[in-house]
Formats: structure tokens, sequence, C-alpha cells
């Protein structure tokens, strides 16, 4: 009887480690593929990370993220689905190159902020870099404004908790939309109190402005009162503004402001656009206005922007000689001299040039130059 107990305690202990391990192997799988999903999930880094992960189109190979490589990935971000975006963007943050993170952060968030905008406003809280987070943003509104501008602005607006972003995304709106309505914005820009803020806002206007309407932002900076948007207007309408604006006439306009810090400082931009991009009407324009030794300054500019895109010394002493005696003629020649020295040309070609130049500042710089270049014949 006792042989006969053994024997069934046996049984019984045999059949519960059967039932045990047959009962912790049933559920391994559904373990196992947690695991692995958790995995999926913690993959932050690398070509490896990505393949573990939803975060590319299906049967594409993923190579690793470089400066050569990294524009690849814009149709493949062009392609993926709203599951496919969070992985996509750990194995962005992985990658080892700072230019690549930024430049994907673009064209991931414009992806994202089309899919899933509130997705993608939350995966902007899990960067950890600020200036990820600064791109990401501007990526995001670029999108946003397209669809509902009013809401746009009310939740930049409201990002009191980040005041760096917060002033990223006011200046990203005001690049994309105050080109609407340039003096609705600039009225609102009154109603913020920080001056920096105030400032980087007006700047951003003042861009859009020239490079939508530079004609109306030319005229608006003659007009304006604020003199920190004044010389903005001006600015970026000498660099943007080519198409419809003659720099001749906007220059004659120059020489009329009455303060004269203001008329040398704006006058300085607009010559040197001028005198860069259409030397010869330059040159017209100062021996019109020869009479005027205020223009010294701007006579060097153009002298010396002659003295690059001429290729004769007898043009650039032809182009002295047409300037009257005087302080035009001598910053003309002087910094045309300096300037052909520095650009190689021969020692006893600049010398020529200098010697129509009297005394002044710039001659004294010319004779540097050419020291320093000098070169024989």
């Amino acid at each position: 009887m006792k042989l006969v107990f053994q024997v069934l305690l046996h049984g019984l202990a045999v059949c519960a480690g059967y039932w045990l391990v047959s009962g912790e192997a049933a559920q391994a799988p559904a373990r196992v593929k947690d695991t692995a999903t958790h995995a999926k999930t913690l993959a932050v880094t690398g070509t490896q990370a990505a393949k573990a992960s939803p975060g590319k189109p299906s049967g594409i190979e993923l190579n690793p993220l470089s400066p050569e490589t990294w524009p690849n990935e814009i149709a493949l971000i062009q392609k993926m689905s709203q599951s496919e975006l969070p992985a996509a963007l750990r194995r962005y943050l992985g990658c080892r190159f700072p230019d690549v993170r930024l430049r994907l952060m673009r064209y991931l968030f414009e992806r994202w902020a089309l899919l899933d905008r509130a997705g993608a406003l939350a995966a902007l809280e899990g960067i950890p870099s600020p200036q990820m987070k600064d791109r990401a943003l501007r990526a995001i509104l670029t999108e946003w404004v397209k669809v509902d501008e009013a809401a746009a602005w009310q939740h930049v607006v409201s990002m009191s908790k980040d005041t760096v972003l917060q002033e990223a995304g006011i200046q990203s709106l005001l690049s994309l939309c105050a080109d609407k309505s340039p003096t609705n914005y600039v009225a609102w820009t009154k109603g913020l109190e920080d001056p920096f803020l105030r400032g980087k806002a007006l700047e951003s206007i003042a861009e859009a402005w020239a490079r939508k309407d530079p004609k109306r932002a030319l005229e608006a900076a003659f007009m304006e009162e604020n003199p920190y948007l004044r010389e903005q207007l001006f600015e970026l309408v000498s660099r943007h503004g080519k198409a419809g604006i003659d720099p001749a006439q906007a220059l004659d306009r120059i020489l009329q402001l009455p303060d004269q810090a203001e008329r040398v400082r704006v006058m300085e931009g607009w010559v040197t656009v001028f005198a860069n991009t259409q030397p010869a009407n330059a040159l017209h324009w100062l021996q019109q206005h020869a009479n005027r030794a205020d223009l010294q300054a701007a006579s060097g500019i153009i002298g010396k922007a002659m003295s690059g895109q001429t290729k004769l010394v007898a043009d650039i002493r032809n182009a002295a000689l047409s300037l009257p005696e005087g302080p035009l003629r001598d910053s003309f020649a002087a910094s045309a001299a300096g300037a052909w020295a520095s650009r190689g040309h021969h020692t006893p070609e600049a010398e020529q040039i200098l010697a129509l130049s009297g005394p002044c500042i710039e001659r004294e710089h010319a004779v540097v130059a050419i020291e320093t270049h000098r070169k024989p014949r």
C-alpha cells in the first residue's frame, strides 16, 4: 500500500511539473512579444533601431544617415504613415550629425503636422534640444497656418511655459503671415511687453514685407515713426526689393531725409547694393550729385565696386576723372586703387589710380593695401 501511494505521488508530481512547464511555455510568446515591442519603443539610435521599429515604408532598406545621404530621407518621410513617424523621430534624434538632425526635423514635422497635428505637438515636447524644438515648431506652424491661421496664433500666444520657444513661434508666424497685413501686425507688436521680443517681431515683419511688397515697404519706411522699424525696412528693401524699384530714385529720396546720421547710415546700404549690381548706373547717379561733399563715403563704395568689375585700369581712371576734383574724386580713386591692389593687380597700375586722389582717409588705407600686396609689373 505504501509503495502504491509513493507511485501515485510520483505520478502527480510529474503531471504537475508538466503542467507548470507547458503553462509557462504557453505564456512565453506573449511575454517575448511584449519585450520586443518594448525594445522597439526604446530604440533611439542607428539604422538597426530603425529596422527593428515600424519607422520605414515597407520593403525599403534604410541607409545610415550622413550629410551625403540625408536628402534620400525626404522621399521616405513623404510616404510615411502616422504610425511610422515616432520611430522615424527616434532614428533622427540618434543621428550623430547635428546639421542632418536639424534638416530632417523640418521634413518630418511638416509631414507629422499634416497627418496628426496634435501628435506632432505632443512629440515636440519630448525633443531634448531647444534648437531642434524650434525647427520642429516652425515646421508645424508652416502647415498649420495653411488651414487655420487663427488657431496657430492662439496656440503660440498661450505657450507661456516656454518663452524661448514662444518667441521662436511668434517670429515664425510673423514671417509666414505678416506680409498679408503688415500694418496690422506692426500695430500688434505695440502690445508686446518684452522689448527684445518686440524688436524681433518687427524684424520678422520687415523681412516679410520687403520680400512680398518692396515698393510699399519702401514707402512705409519713409513714413514710419518707429526708428528701428524704419531702419529695418530701408535695409531689407535695399537687399530684396529689386523688382519695380529704381535705386537711383530711391537714393534721391534718401538724400532728402532730415536726420544726417540716418541719411548716411541708410545711404551706405543702398549705395553698396546699387554699386555691386549696377556699377555703371551707380557712377552715373554719383556724377549727377557730384556737388555734394556728403557723398564722399558713397563715392568710395562705388569706386571699390567698379575696380572689382572692371578689367582695364584705364576705365577706372576715366571713371575717377569724370568726377570733379575734390572729396568725391579723392575717395573714389583711393578706394578703387586699394581694391585694385588687393585683388592682385600690378602695383604700378594701382599707383596710377591712386595718383588721382588727394589727401583723405581712403588714401591712407589704399597706401597700406598697395604696400601689403605690392607686386611688380
